[in-house]
């Protein structure tokens, strides 16, 4: 098909594939190319960046276009996970997914009122449909449900319930299919080229692959699915008397990098923050049960705990206490901390491990009877290389509660210590945020 003088649109513009079609679009000599992308600055990013790569084509018919194209135009720039919490909204948004296709739904959409306004003859479509239906992840929705449901709260039931009706995938992609085809029949859009995903890189039901997964998620087999359902809409599509020629191009197995240069890292439109990290010190997070730390640390210092006849009493919740950290550095803090209590101790003495349950997360605290530690000492404790001058701390190197101090840090903890000389009690004090239940039940 000749491109010249034809007007394009690009979905995905600025995206890996999307932008690198866009290039190569434009030598084409279109009569004017739409990039459209989530993100604003995206979008004009890539304007940007095509008016340097290519100055004799004409700035003007350049056009960026932003905003999500599965959802109306009024909430295009909005997140959907928060409109979901407006009970009207909510509403709304399912009967654009459930209910007859009619023409107050088709026009109210943003995919179709950017058809309509700028009447392209081609569109090329880069956007990764598959992820961004499948990644809404009907399964957490699911788990709210039954949640919801145990608690017999009918208020949550029906907000949860309506969530659930709004992520269902297949009809999302129906619905879109046809919002997409009413939009070009409209429009007299000529070509219609789909640039589709296999939804697991094409690889198997257990074999490694991306995603650092051991095997696909069912989230990831999701996105595989509906990238198939996808395809056998286009198909009808194609088949659809006066569509658009319809043609799907699925790539299987292709890594690759945008672009790799320094800058400002972005996510979701937002810069990331950047810290300072000592590659020897990772921290890999993940959902876990502090209940089980606690129970690890007091059979390890069983042989610690022997020597001077110290008793380690420890309480823990009887459900499970969530939080997002790694395991292993945890479990650290809570040794460096238990052991120094053991080695604080008087012989035949006792050290308390309690974890409770607060309203600002997880407390977890260790408690012992030995000396204490005296004003002048306790604001310096978790400073590097400062010690104590006790008989006990002759041969410690100053650093243990300073590797605490920081791994509470990178969890986004909090770690204090409290101490009296003359009551005989130091106790040292981790408050841990708390994470979704459901994160826990699936990892």
């Amino acid at each position: 098909m000749d491109i010249k003088g034809k007007s394009v649109l690009i979905l995905g513009g600025w995206g890996l594939v999307g932008f690198a079609i866009a290039r190569r679009i434009i030598v084409e000599n279109p009569s004017r190319m739409i990039i459209a992308s989530l993100q604003e600055w995206e979008a004009k990013e890539a304007v940007e960046n095509l008016s340097k790569e290519f100055p004799d084509f004409p700035k003007e018919n350049l056009i960026p276009w932003w905003g999500n194209i599965f959802l109306r135009e009024e909430w295009k720039d909005q997140n959907k996970i928060e409109l979901l919490k407006n009970p009207e909204i909510r509403k709304i948004l399912i009967d654009d997914i459930l209910e007859e296709l009619n023409d107050d739904i088709l026009k109210s959409q943003s995919l179709y009122q950017l058809i309509s306004k700028y009447k392209p003859s081609i569109i090329i479509d880069s956007i990764n449909t598959a992820t961004g239906i499948a990644y809404q992840n009907i399964y957490s929705v699911g788990r709210e449900v039954k949640k919801a449901i145990k608690s017999k709260n009918l208020e949550n039931i029906i907000e949860q319930t309506e969530r659930l009706l709004a992520t269902l995938y297949i009809p999302q992609l129906i619905r879109h299919v046809q919002i997409l085809y009413k939009s070009m029949e409209e429009a007299k859009t000529q070509l219609y080229i789909k640039i589709g995903t296999s939804g697991t890189g094409g690889m198997g039901l257990n074999i490694p692959y991306t995603h650092s997964e051991e095997k696909p998620s069912r989230v990831l087999l999701s996105k595989s699915s509906v990238a198939g359902a996808h395809t056998l809409l286009l198909f009808l599509l194609a088949r659809t008397p006066n569509a658009p020629i319809t043609k799907e191009i699925k790539p299987t197995a292709a890594i690759a990098w945008k672009k790799i240069g320094f800058g400002e890292i972005k996510k979701g439109g937002k810069p990331v923050e950047l810290l300072d990290h000592n590659p020897d010190f990772a921290i890999e997070m993940a959902p876990l049960n502090l209940c089980d730390v606690v129970k690890d640390i007091q059979k390890s210092c069983i042989h610690l705990a022997k020597e001077k006849n110290v008793q380690i009493i420890s309480s823990v919740p009887e459900y499970p206490c969530a939080v997002f950290g790694d395991y292993g550095r945890i479990r650290q803090l809570v040794m460096i901390i238990a052991d120094n209590a053991i080695k604080f101790s008087p012989e035949n003495g006792t050290v308390k491990i309690v974890l409770e349950e607060k309203p600002d997360g997880y407390e977890l605290s260790i408690e012992d009877n030995g000396k204490g530690i005296s004003e002048q000492d306790l604001p310096y404790v978790f400073e590097r290389f400062y010690k104590t001058k006790s008989p006990e701390n002759k041969n410690g190197t100053g650093l243990g509660l300073a590797i605490a101090k920081e791994i509470a840090l990178r969890h986004g903890a909090r770690l204090f210590a409290q101490s009296n000389e003359k009551s005989n009690k130091t106790v040292f004090t981790a408050i841990f945020k708390k994470c979704p239940q459901n994160l826990l039940e699936g990892n």
